[in-house]
């Protein structure tokens, strides 16, 4: 199958968006709170070298290279992340704007990833010390 530029143009537009992204907004290792309406992440290892965690619902995903894609706080999207480690760490995850887009998840965070939960924020513009607690 030959790709044609339109269809070509698009998947080079979302690698390219995603090889540049900005670091991620992140809170933790302690973060807690009161979030409501969260959405459940899946592991994806279907490639020996490469995973993934995509949302059940919609087009959020954690990729192995620590690069994560929100698809916004609409019907059934997720504007933030919630990752659980596997030595009890919580971290909170959002994109620079608040809202949607790629960002990179800073170096090491993607090894031992317990599990994963996608939520959107309600009339918060971008998280906020104030929306959360750090516990240590």
């Amino acid at each position: 199958m030959k790709l044609t530029s339109q269809q070509l143009l698009p998947l080079l537009a979302a690698f390219t968006a995603s090889a540049l992204a900005s670091p991620c907004s992140y809170f933790g290792p302690g973060a807690s709170g009161n979030i409501e309406g969260q959405r459940g992440f899946r592991f994806y290892n279907s490639d020996p070298k490469h995973w993934s965690w995509n949302a059940q619902g919609g087009s959020a995903t954690l990729q192995d290279d620590g690069q994560i894609y929100f698809d916004g706080p609409g019907r059934g999207g997720v504007s933030g992340l919630t990752v659980v480690y596997k030595n009890g760490d919580k971290y909170i995850y959002q994109p620079p704007n608040g809202d949607d887009g790629w960002c990179t998840m800073p170096a090491g965070k993607t090894l031992n990833i317990a599990n994963v939960s996608g939520f959107a924020f309600r009339n918060v513009a971008k998280l906020s010390r104030s929306s959360f607690i750090l516990v240590r």
